[in-house]
């Protein structure tokens, strides 16, 4: 049957317009591709060669790219979608994959032009880090000749304000791997902004307590995804404060990983599974061929050299939060798109994952300044000079529906069979008595698995979600109002569903 068939239906005074539902996702098999085509040119050429060369799915090329893109420009640039709204251009994203399926030689090529364009700079300034760190030490001994001689106050203010105004001495670092909290607040001092990309997520279980007492630390990778400033009080009486640090962060990890992520208290409460994007990538085991082509240079040569003028445009030119508007097609088209699609949604699409779904509209602003920016420096020029268009909106919101999808999946995969299972049994119940509007009483009474409303309402919801049925209100009785459920006559035709439909 067609699944983009529209039903009529009138019952009762309601007239819905009815589509195919949506089989529910059992199999990350399942799960869509990552839409490619919504990245600019430079970077969707990238992705598909770099896909080609590991045999792998072109959702883990493009998530990790995306991550270390948004990385070099974090603390650059925020896209504006409202006076008092803007969103900083970092992503916490996690790619879930098996062993074995060759996500190093992705992060390999994802990573070489970061680290390139550090040894570059750092070669560049070494003179100047030497003549600086001289510098403040001679200034640091003056300080302490003072307090010894009885310097005044004055003096040594004077003194401590110079060295102040010196640059950093410490090599510039940007991409890091596994780290402690302490390793992090401490590289995030002398750097204001670093990109974790790592094919393991130890990192987690780092901030989880490993170095804690099994404590969780998560405060600074909380506030590092919107570079809120960061203080911490030492044992040593001094407090470290972070202003405005930014983490892009993109790991690897294993199904179990996310399972015990998502079963985490303290990571669902605090908030942070919300903060990443999740991807299943497709697996190529068994399918992989050994004689695969490289990147070709040209390709390669184009993603470096927007990563390149990234990084120069918040290391060497120091930009640091310029603002990104929409242009007004663009902000219109936003504007509809919360209204008619994210926050209506909140209870029924991003059910099994609201605080994921409320952090929804940021991500699209998120998405869609880093596309702009990748598209603006493959042509040269300052994201800052260009509007952010309504088609590079367009093609955040494909990619953020693309990570709703998978987000879905992760919040639910522990749960979700049992879930579907319990949906399927409704369904079952509907068809067989071929009911097409029912009210919440009579079906619990139909249904006798659930023992109470609450049960009965997370199955409904997910049938909602899927468009299987529809929740309606109408008038009896002169004021009192009476909620119904309206069933898609898809399932009289079709019956329900066994086997998803990829």
């Amino acid at each position: 049957m067609d699944q983009s068939l529209a039903y009529s239906c009138h019952i009762g005074t309601s007239a819905p317009i009815w589509k195919s539902p949506q089989p529910f996702v059992t199999d990350k098999e399942s799960l869509p591709s990552f839409p490619t085509d919504c990245l600019p040119s430079v970077v969707c050429e990238f992705v598909k060669d770099a896909a080609i060369a590991t045999s792998t799915d072109e959702a883990m090329a493009a998530t990790a790219v995306l991550s270390a893109f948004s990385g070099c420009i974090a603390g650059a640039y925020r896209a504006v979608g409202k006076p008092g709204h803007s969103e900083p251009l970092t992503l916490y994203t996690l790619i879930v994959a098996e062993p074995g399926e060759r996500k190093s030689p992705i992060m390999r090529y994802v990573r070489e032009p970061l680290d390139r364009c550090v040894s570059l700079y750092n070669d560049r300034r070494r003179q100047d880090f030497y003549r600086n760190k001289e510098q403040k030490r001679i200034l640091v001994d003056e300080i302490e000749k003072l307090r010894r001689t009885g310097g005044s106050a004055e003096d040594i203010a004077v003194k401590q304000c110079q060295v102040d105004r010196i640059e950093d001495t410490e090599e510039l670092v940007l991409c890091i791997d596994d780290v402690t909290p302490e390793a992090l607040s401490r590289l995030l001092s002398q750097n204001r902004a670093l990109i974790m990309l790592s094919d393991e997520a130890g990192m987690l279980k780092n901030f989880g307590g490993r170095y804690s007492n099994g404590i969780p630390n998560l405060d600074l990778l909380l506030k590092c995804w919107s570079g809120e400033t960061y203080r911490k009080d030492r044992c040593n009486g001094e407090a470290l404060l972070l202003k405005e640090p930014y983490l892009s962060v993109c790991l690897c990890a294993q199904p179990y990983i996310v399972e015990n992520l998502m079963s985490s208290e303290y990571f669902r409460s605090s908030g942070l599974t919300a903060r990443f994007l999740y991807t299943f990538p497709k697996s190529y085991v068994g399918i992989r061929e050994y004689d695969t082509p490289d990147i070709p240079a040209q390709v390669k040569s184009g993603y470096h050299s927007i990563v390149f003028s990234a990084f120069n445009s918040r290391v060497v030119f120091r930009k640091r939060n310029v603002p990104l508007f929409l242009s007004e097609e663009g902000r219109q088209k936003f504007i509809h798109y919360y209204n008619t699609e994210i926050e209506p949604k909140l209870r029924d699409r991003f059910a099994e994952c609201q605080d994921w779904g409320g952090k929804y509209h940021g991500l699209i602003l998120r998405l869609s300044g880093i596309l702009h920016c990748m598209s603006e420096f493959s042509k040269d020029r300052m994201p800052e000079n260009e509007r952010i268009s309504a088609e590079t909106l367009g093609n955040a919101i494909r990619i953020g529906e693309y990570y709703t999808r998978q987000a879905v999946f992760a919040y639910t995969q522990n749960e979700f069979d049992k879930s579907i299972a319990r949906a399927e049994y409704v369904l079952r119940k509907l068809t067989a008595k071929q009911i097409n509007e029912i009210t919440p009483r009579e079906l619990l009474h139909t249904c006798r698995k659930f023992k109470t409303m609450e049960e009965l309402r997370v199955s409904v919801e997910l049938l909602i979600e899927h468009g299987y049925i529809k929740e309606d209100s109408r008038r009896v009785s002169g004021q009192k109002i009476k909620t119904v459920y309206l069933v898609n006559p898809y399932l009289f035709e079709n019956g329900v569903p066994n086997v998803p439909e990829p």
